[in-house]
């Protein structure tokens, strides 16, 4: 049966989600032109028509990344709350996140990025670059309801946040997701808020 066909940047979208899948689920060396055309349901030479190679791919995927981590902090933002609440909330949909995409620390720290496609090596240093400053955001916002620590730089604060659910993303997909994740994570976030506050 032929797949039907769609807009070319409905079908792009798609693409870079199943791109997506197959780093989520096997790692960046798994995330092939053929295999990611297969899981779309695509003959190889028809993917070539969206993306030129395996790097425009995961530059994509990167894209696709990045979008989500800023669309997640400004939902939880958007949740209401003080600057607590927000980074609370942001927290628990990045432990979401993690367990629906457990590899994904695979593609940020990859070799294969790090040494086959350097300028994507870059990108992911800006994406970390661009976290850390819509985070610091946030732990401004806290120093200004009185909630945080204002001795502490935001910086400091944005980079301890996110130490709470990395490395513990790689080692949640190192041992095949077989620890309480969501557990681990509320005992270290008492003790960050215990951390901070004034």
């Amino acid at each position: 049966m032929a797949t039907p066909r769609l807009k070319t940047q409905e079908r792009k979208k798609q693409i870079v989600q199943a791109a997506l899948t197959l780093v989520s689920t096997r790692g960046v060396a798994a995330m092939t032109m053929e295999r990611t055309a297969r899981l779309v349901g695509l003959s190889p030479s028809a993917l070539y028509r969206h993306f030129k190679n395996k790097a425009e791919m995961l530059d994509a995927v990167l894209d696709l990344l990045d979008i989500q981590f800023a669309n997640e902090i400004q939902e939880a933002l958007d949740n209401g709350g003080d600057a607590l609440d927000s980074l609370r909330y942001f927290l628990m949909q990045r432990v979401r996140f993690i367990m629906e995409h457990r590899s994904i620390p695979r593609l940020l720290y990859s070799e294969e990025i790090l040494y086959k496609y350097p300028e994507l090596q870059k990108k992911v240093n800006d994406i970390f670059k661009n976290h850390i400053l819509r985070l610091q955001d946030v732990v401004r916002q806290g120093q200004d309801q009185g909630l945080i620590r204002t001795e502490v730089t935001p910086v400091e604060t944005a980079v301890m946040f996110i130490g709470l659910f990395k490395p513990v993303d790689e080692i949640y997909d190192i041992i095949g997701g077989r620890f309480d994740l969501v557990a681990h994570i509320h005992k270290v976030w008492n003790i960050f808020v215990e951390a901070i506050s004034p």
